[in-house]
């Protein structure tokens, strides 16, 4: 459930972090911070794929990374 500026707060692969995602015309971005490991991920990318089902495909992908690396899962 999303609060204030629709921040959520996720728990994913045993690991909670705080994230808010952008979408306009022509960019996409996601914003995440992993407190238990004090790391942030920004992610702005100024274009965007015709088809909705891609617009934030490159960013969960990187962001799956990220937690992946965090938690060893």
């Amino acid at each position: 459930m999303g609060f204030g500026y629709n921040v959520r707060i996720i728990r994913e692969k045993g690991l909670d972090y705080f994230g808010v995602t952008g979408l306009g015309d022509g960019f996409t971005c996601l914003n995440v911070y992993f407190p238990s490991v004090d790391t942030s991920l920004i992610i702005l990318e100024n274009q965007m794929p015709e088809n909705s089902e891609f617009w934030s495909y490159k960013e969960a992908v990187i962001k799956n990374i990220v937690l992946e690396s965090s938690t060893g899962k």
